[in-house]
């Protein structure tokens, strides 16, 4: 694949929902692997523009080892919308019990704790998820990490 997205160098396509692609990339100034998540559907639409600018907005207010890190992010006025994110390499929750069936309780009670702890996070700076689901989280070595803010909600008033 042949695919340039500003600096970062497309390798593969990860996954793929109603609005967008999420790509596998190579940020070559920095010569690190990152996530691109593009917009494919609707980026004419002003109100659709605006959300995209407000999930960006939103995961760059949040730091924490349980949700995904935002690195770059396209502009609302650029002809292309596209956030770069942190790539994980790990499978999503969703895939994982698909691929190896249910967990034990203890494996489930741990990845449910680092979900909360990513949701008190986002909590504390005035930001609701609303698509928590088994695709949304991630699994790498030990880590769980929050992805997709696509609908999220800001609910502090001047956020």
């Amino acid at each position: 694949m042949e695919l340039k997205i500003g600096r970062y160098e497309v390798k593969r396509v990860l996954g793929q929902g109603a609005m967008g692609k999420v790509y596998l990339a190579v940020d070559s100034k920095l010569n690190r692997k990152v996530a691109i998540k593009v917009l494919t559907t609707g980026a004419g639409n002003p109100d659709i523009r605006r959300r995209f600018r407000l999930e960006a907005r939103a995961i760059a207010t949040l730091k924490h080892p349980n949700i995904v890190e935002l690195y770059d992010y396209s502009g609302e006025k650029s002809g292309d919308l596209y956030l770069v994110m942190e790539y994980v390499p790990g499978l999503s929750l969703y895939h994982l019990l698909q691929e190896r069936g249910p967990m034990s309780e203890a494996t489930a009670l741990c990845i449910g704790h680092e979900i909360a702890l990513a949701l008190e996070h986002a909590h504390t700076h005035q930001v609701v998820h609303r698509d928590i689901k088994p695709e949304n989280i991630l699994l790498h070595e030990g880590r769980v990490v929050l992805t997709d803010f696509g609908v999220v909600k800001a609910i502090a008033p001047d956020n």
